[in-house]
């Protein structure tokens, strides 16, 4: 008897990972970025399965940017914070992999905030130029959606290894900036310059527009992904 439970219970450990409908992983590169983030994935169909995936930014981490610093606008640094939701569909393609594992192709829609709190302290072109304290929100929401294509394995036990080769997608964007204090003249002309040459680093020309004392735009862009999950089936 004890023979026997020993058995079933050695062939449920080595033959699980063809069992598992349903997956919790984590990027473990993402907290260099200043985000931590979990998804889940579970099959629908043989093969097929829904995820979802959410994250939180805490900072841009590593990639925080320098903030503008010319002669009349000096702010500073930009580090980002929001929020990320991911849906995706996946067709395991493999009808030898068994379950949610091997080559996989899907879509994917991708909903994202970046708020950043920036001060800044502009300088007038006029005499006498006093130099005047701007404070400012900037924020930017960013839908995207396209095609992915990737590999899952199982690397020990229940545990897998996810990797997500390309994704490829468009990204819509919307930027805004609301002021928190008085403006001085020549302040948004000086803004709207400095915040489009973040984007002309990424080969993207927003037309910035003053509305109310707020510059907006909206830019599209090509959205790619790519990177390794790792964790648990069950």
């Amino acid at each position: 008897m004890k023979k026997a439970i020993l058995l079933s219970l050695i062939a449920f450990i080595t033959g699980t990972a063809a069992a598992q409908n349903n997956f919790i992983g984590t990027d473990p590169f993402l907290p260099l970025f200043g985000t931590v983030a979990i998804n889940y994935e579970r099959a629908i169909l043989p093969r097929m399965s829904l995820g979802i995936g959410f994250g939180q930014k805490l900072s841009s981490g590593i990639l925080e940017i320098s903030g503008i610093d010319n002669e009349r606008l000096k702010t500073s640094d930009l580090s980002f914070e929001g929020i990320r939701i991911l849906p995706e569909f996946r067709w395991y393609m493999s009808k030898s992999d068994k379950g949610l594992t091997g080559f996989y192709v899907g879509v994917y829609y991708k909903y994202q905030t970046n708020n950043c709190a920036v001060s800044s302290i502009y300088t007038p072109d006029n005499v006498p130029a006093t130099p005047a304290n701007v404070n400012f929100d900037l924020r930017i929401r960013t839908h995207s959606a396209g095609l992915q294509l990737g590999y899952k394995l199982f690397a020990y036990k229940k545990f897998y290894a996810d990797f997500l080769f390309a994704g490829i997608g468009l990204s819509r964007s919307e930027l805004e900036t609301e002021i928190e204090s008085d403006v001085p003249e020549g302040y948004f002309d000086e803004l709207s310059s400095g915040v489009k040459r973040f984007f002309i680093l990424k080969g993207i020309k927003p037309k910035l527009v003053n509305r109310d004392d707020q510059l907006q735009a909206t830019f599209t862009a090509l959205s790619l992904r790519y990177g390794i999950k790792i964790g648990i089936g069950f």
